[in-house]
């Protein structure tokens, strides 16, 4: 008898197609076999909600989708949210009050999308900040421009984390140092010169826990896969800790195991060799 009742993946590099917005019809396949096995698959990304393929948001295989580095779980059967660690207004005005002293490039999630600086974004601006090809692009087309965003994340609650770029990568280091000194923020990395600061409550590895511990599964019956920084504290904390093959060697040293790249449909990979 199968002992695994939750599977938490990563989206970018781990489940989604290089296209960004696709899932390969070999994990579309293999989301409805383990639905039909009782087991839960849990899209765990740093993206927002309205970031997340529709293919997943809609998908009748998918109850729980976790969003944000895990800030926030949803509970698409009720519309709910199930899990919440969105800033509070004190922590808010810290995190502003931090990243203001610093030069970067914003992005912040609030309630559920993502917000970048209107005037920043240009060729230009990316160069200076080194904003890579993948996250230049998801800006363009998935993030909405606005004036003002360092006062609207601050003023406005609900929110999630930021993502900020820099092109100076000892103000960077600072910055995280400083973040991480308060106590109050988790700080991850899912490219090398970004820094996504989010609630301490909040990260895929608590995600794993709470939501474990919520709908009653022990972490033992739990599997996670991911391909980065930001997918450290998941695989650490669950049950069975993977690592598709095109992942940052840092993440291969601590996951359990180490499966297929990415392109190859890792959950089709993980029904296939730890479920049935």
């Amino acid at each position: 008898m199968n002992k695994y009742k939750l599977i938490f993946t990563d989206l970018d590099g781990t489940l989604l197609l290089p296209d960004l917005m696709s899932v390969s019809k070999e994990n579309l396949k293999a989301l409805e076999e383990l639905h039909r096995l009782g087991i839960e698959v849990v899209p765990c990304s740093g993206r927002t909600l309205d970031q997340i393929p529709k293919v997943l948001t809609e998908n009748p295989n998918i109850r729980y989708v976790a969003t944000s580095n895990a800030t926030v779980v949803y509970d698409r059967v009720t519309g709910k949210t199930v899990l919440d660690r969105r800033l509070n207004t004190e922590e808010r005005g810290l995190l502003i009050d931090i990243l203001s002293s610093y030069d970067f490039f914003p992005c912040f999630h609030i309630n559920g999308r993502g917000y970048v600086e209107r005037r920043l974004c240009s060729p230009e601006f990316y160069k200076k900040y080194t904003v890579n090809e993948y996250f230049s692009y998801f800006f363009e087309k998935y993030t909405a421009p606005v004036d003002g965003l360092m006062k609207m994340a601050r003023q406005t609650p609900g929110l999630e984390m930021s993502c900020c770029f820099f092109g100076d990568s000892e103000q960077m280091a600072e910055a995280k140092s400083r973040l991480e000194a308060t106590g109050l923020f988790r700080v991850a990395k899912s490219e090398s010169r970004n820094i996504e600061a989010f609630s301490i409550k909040g990260g895929k590895g608590n995600a794993v826990r709470d939501l474990s511990e919520k709908l009653g599964v022990d972490i033992s019956e739990t599997i996670a896969v991911g391909d980065s920084n930001n997918d450290a504290t998941m695989v650490g904390a669950a049950g069975l800790g993977l690592a598709v093959e095109n992942a940052i060697p840092e993440l291969k040293n601590i996951a359990d195991e180490v499966i297929c790249n990415f392109k190859e449909h890792s959950l089709n990979y993980i029904l296939k060799h730890y479920i049935l």
